[in-house]
């Protein structure tokens, strides 16, 4: 038999655990290429396509049955490079870029449906401004 957990304590999850790491120093990466095994690795092999500095309170708080739902402006102005956005990282600004197990940091993949995160165009281009207008996430109950 695995564990469950309440659908309280995803819920406290998601607001004492996700929020809080990354509301004041995070930011979110779009990458290309492969998506590392575990986010834990370093990214290597892939180009960083744009990165958006996190609002403070990146996640409405209180988050509902253990989803989170973005809050705040999550965009830039400017992407670094041009290329095909294929996996996301949130992490902190503090990250050490290397493979560990101390970093902050979420990984998922991007396409323009069924992802984890969707996107109307996954292609990017050096200079164009970069806007995430939805975006949840669950914490597992299971």
């Amino acid at each position: 038999m695995s564990i469950t957990i309440s659908t309280a304590l995803s819920t406290y999850a998601c607001d004492h655990g996700y929020n809080s790491a990354f509301d004041t120093n995070g930011i979110l990466e779009f990458h290309d290429g492969q998506r590392p095994t575990t986010a834990d690795t370093t990214a290597t092999g892939t180009n960083t396509l744009a990165s958006i500095t996190l609002p403070a309170n990146v996640f409405l708080d209180p988050s509902v049955a253990g989803v989170m739902t973005k809050a705040g402006v999550w965009a830039t102005a400017s992407a670094a490079a041009n290329g095909n956005a294929t996996w996301f990282r949130f992490k902190l600004t503090t990250d050490s870029g290397t493979t560990g197990t101390t970093d902050i940091r979420l990984d998922g993949n991007v396409g323009t449906s069924g992802a984890d995160m969707t996107m109307s165009t996954t292609a990017i281009t050096q200079g164009s401004p970069i806007t995430v207008n939805t975006f949840t996430a669950t914490v597992p109950k299971s």
